[in-house]
């Protein structure tokens, strides 16, 4: 029996750290803000494990805080998918998370904080957490 390959719809490869983030969800009458790591990240999105779930296509701020820069990386983005995961009895959600414009004045230090931190993680230096 031959296998059938799945192509992977993701444009970038993402790397499976923990960078400490920040998302802010509208919602009709009130703004969710949510501290949390992601469970990996890629020049054109991230990937996180989520208590509640989220609306595909709902838009997100998301404030990125790569390592060694207090000044976060300023995103708009949106909700690509959501699943519900069930492990051990736990209820969560797996969450895919599109870049759709990161602020001018953040594109360049993204790529650069974004390089810096790939480079750490393949190297193994200290700074960067390889997510489990």
């Amino acid at each position: 029996m031959k296998k059938i390959r799945v192509a992977e719809r993701r444009k970038a490869q993402r790397l499976n750290i923990a960078v400490p983030m920040r998302y802010r969800l509208y919602l009709k009458k009130r703004a969710l803000s949510q501290p949390i790591l992601t469970d990996n990240i890629s020049g054109t999105g991230l990937g996180l494990t989520l208590t509640e779930p989220l609306k595909k296509n709902a838009k997100l701020d998301v404030h990125i805080y790569f390592h060694d820069d207090p000044k976060p990386v300023v995103s708009t983005s949106r909700v690509a998918w959501c699943k519900k995961e069930t492990k051990k009895g736990l209820r969560r959600f797996k969450a895919g998370i599109r870049h759709v414009e990161i602020a001018p004045t953040d594109r360049e230090r993204f790529v650069f904080l974004f390089c810096e931190t790939m480079l750490n993680y393949l190297l193994g230096l200290s700074g960067v957490s390889k997510h489990r």
